[in-house]
């Protein structure tokens, strides 16, 4: 399987050819912040699932293959050291508050209070998801990676992207179904 590009854009090493590390980082960089901060919603810990997630992956660098979906790889560290830390620490965090760059179109006040209340729900139904359901939503709805892309984060098959994506949409549809009806 040869390297294929993630953007538009992006160079195309010849087959076989090796990306230096700095490279790799330069083509996903910002979206791997970018998903350590749609996991932890904290800009401390991001930088911690980002630094950490740079290290291990700098030390495996040399043993990972050249035709390797580099993108996914560097997801798939990020999504277990999220889990694992998650795991040990038992900590919460306010999934979309403080989100940057999230600029509001509505200039009523009531509305913003709305929209600020149905978020703050959404945030706490989705910090409640397991791991594996809550990283493959974030995966599919925030970074747009493929079935197959979530899968190799997840050390998965497609079809358990899928089921987990699937899966964590019907709890939130149920849960607010649920609440409405209330």
């Amino acid at each position: 399987m040869a390297l294929s590009p993630t953007r538009p854009g992006d160079p195309i090493p010849a087959t076989g050819a090796r990306i230096s590390f700095t490279s790799l980082v330069e083509l996903h960089g910002q979206d791997l912040y970018r998903f350590a901060w749609s996991l932890t919603r904290s800009p401390h810990d991001a930088d911690d699932v980002y630094q950490e997630t740079l290290l291990k992956a700098f030390r495996a660098w040399s043993k990972l293959p050249p035709d390797a979906n580099h993108r996914a790889w560097l997801f798939r560290i990020a999504s277990n050291t999220w889990i694992s830390d998650r795991r040990k620490m038992g900590r919460v965090h306010q999934f979309g508050m403080d989100q940057p760059d999230m600029p509001s179109g509505e200039t009523d006040t009531a509305t913003q209070v709305v929209a600020s209340e149905t978020l703050e729900h959404v945030t706490v139904a989705i910090e409640a998801l397991p791991p594996k359901q809550r990283t493959a939503l974030v995966l599919r709805k925030y970074h747009d990676m493929s079935y197959e892309e979530i899968g190799e984060v997840l050390d998965s098959t497609p079809e358990a992207a899928r089921a987990n994506v699937y899966a964590a949409l019907q709890k939130l549809r149920s849960q607010f179904a649920t609440a409405l009806v209330n």
